[in-house]
């Protein structure tokens, strides 16, 4: 494989922050939205918000032995799964409209919040979760203190004289990873300005969405699954030629997590998996910066 495998995790069962803290957020920014648009009561927003509170409510002790006997038999599908797959939706929508409210139009906050709480659920066509995607990548450049804007490819982040972009895409097929490159490709050299190309593969990991990491084992658990993933399916894409102006290649994958102490969170795992065609350095920086914005939320 051309390039190297880098990776950078992020788990925030490690801060201070609660359910309780996460539920306070999520009313905050639900109440931010619905100031601008109408929110139905069955929407995805609101049943993070049950599940999460469902969650928050119940005896950890339960939660644990009534998972237990379906990790036993090896199957993620557990009386707490909505609640657990909750965690990671609402965490990126909480950051998303904290950060990026201003910069959002009615249109793009009623897309945002269309979509079935079970991704599974959702449309060959439904575009929120993969506008969420890019959406959150700009809200953890923000909060990093990049200048960030919503703009082709999908995000601009400047520094000093300098301009970034990001193509950010969302799999949900292995089928789709040399497409999706090669769409990414086209437009940072469309728009004219270096940058990375961003995948998030949780979905190609996590098909069903019910997987949930245990802090003993989500980097072997996690990162294994992501190696195997790049060696099998991702590795004879990185063969093929690209635009000059793609600095690196970053997967980026994410599940709820049951850190120490019982605590409720999510972790991240982001690999620079090829930066042959660019520059390591850019890379680096912007993946420090991303994960400088994820360990503020």
């Amino acid at each position: 494989m051309k390039g190297d495998i880098h990776e950078v995790p992020y788990d925030d069962c490690q801060s201070d922050r609660s359910l309780a803290d996460i539920i306070v957020r999520l009313e905050s920014a639900l109440d931010a939205v619905c100031a601008r648009v109408r929110v139905s009561r069955s929407s995805r927003a609101y049943c993070w918000l049950d599940s999460v509170s469902r969650l928050q409510d119940a005896d950890r002790r339960s939660v644990l032995e009534m998972m237990i006997p379906s990790l036993r038999e090896g199957s993620f599908e557990h009386p707490y799964q909505d609640s657990f797959r909750a965690l990671v939706d609402a965490r990126m929508f909480i950051e998303i409209i904290e950060q990026l409210l201003g910069d959002l139009s009615e249109r793009e906050l009623r897309d945002l919040l269309s979509g079935n709480l079970n991704p599974g659920d959702d449309s060959p066509s439904s575009r929120a979760r993969d506008r969420e995607f890019e959406l959150f990548i700009a809200a953890l450049g923000r909060r990093s203190g990049l200048d960030t804007q919503l703009d082709e490819p999908d995000v601009l982040f400047k520094t000093g004289q300098a301009t970034f972009s990001i193509a950010a895409k969302r799999l949900s097929s292995p089928r789709n990873v040399g497409k999706n490159l090669s769409r990414a490709a086209q437009q940072i050299e469309t728009a004219s300005v270096p940058g990375l190309i961003l995948m998030d593969v949780t979905r190609i990991l996590d098909p069903t969405g019910t997987f949930v990491a245990h802090w003993r084992n989500a980097p072997q658990v996690v990162g294994g699954h992501l190696t195997v993933f790049i060696h099998n399916e991702y590795d004879r894409e990185l063969q093929k030629p690209r635009s000059d102006l793609v600095c690196g290649i970053v997967l980026r994958a994410v599940f709820p997590l049951i850190s120490e102490g019982f605590k409720y969170g999510t972790y991240e795992t982001w690999h620079a998996v090829d930066t042959s065609w660019g520059s390591a350095e850019l890379t680096n920086f912007l993946l420090e910066r991303l994960l400088k914005g994820a360990q503020g939320t």
